[in-house]
């Protein structure tokens, strides 16, 4: 039968070299840890994670804004509240697009909407203001998607050429539902007459313009 030898205990002089070496590898661990601390210091770090923590927060808050206002920067017109100069201004945007956007793209509700003294029913101009917001927030909009345009050629152009129509019935006449190019039987609006009807605004709007100036 063969026998464990007994463990050799270390010597009181190897304990100490021990304890020493022990000492040694703390003492150098809390040297690098008071390093990195103070690098950390000197990077400022806790001012920047607090600044963080801020620019974290106002993100959200910004986030929870736009939840709350609806998703993009379109907003909509509010002619009640309007200065002079910025009707005028909103005016240029709506003849404009009025022209250039509803006329050449969506040929068949702008005839039907067309009465030659439309821009004399503030209704209809609310509902063609309310119209061109629509399509911006469709089309321009940053947060613009193909479930906006859809929704603007489903839902808000057929709605408001609808109501536009029953509100200038009295005015205005157009094609049936035959199917044919849209043909409108009334002219368009006089130019002359719209610039004499435009003409107290902008000189209302070139009033505040100068007492801006002044002021």
């Amino acid at each position: 039968m063969t026998t464990t030898p007994p463990k050799r205990v270390p010597t009181l002089t190897e304990r100490l070299d021990q304890h020493d070496g022990m000492i040694e590898v703390i003492a150098r661990n809390t040297s690098l840890l008071q390093r990195e601390m103070r690098l950390i210091n000197e990077a400022k770090l806790p001012q920047k994670v607090v600044e963080m923590g801020r620019i974290i927060r106002d993100i959200a808050d910004t986030v929870k804004r736009q939840d709350e206002d609806g998703p993009g920067e379109t907003k909509p017109w509010n002619w009640a509240t309007m200065t002079a100069t910025e009707q005028a201004e909103a005016w240029a945007i709506l003849l404009t697009w009025r022209r250039e956007v509803l006329k050449v793209r969506f040929p068949h509700a702008y005839n039907k909407m067309l009465a030659p003294c439309w821009y004399r029913h503030p209704d209809v101009v609310e509902e063609l203001s309310a119209l061109y917001v629509s399509w911006s927030y469709a089309y321009v909009d940053k947060e613009r998607s193909a479930f906006r345009a859809a929704d603007f050629l489903d839902r808000r152009l057929p709605f408001t050429t609808q109501r536009v129509v029953e509100l200038l019935a009295a005015c205005s006449s157009y094609e049936g539902a035959t199917h044919q190019e849209p043909q409108p039987k009334r002219e368009e609006h006089d130019d002359a007459e719209l610039s004499d009807f435009l003409l107290p605004l902008h000189e209302r709007a070139q009033q505040e313009e100068q007492a801006q100036h002044q002021n």
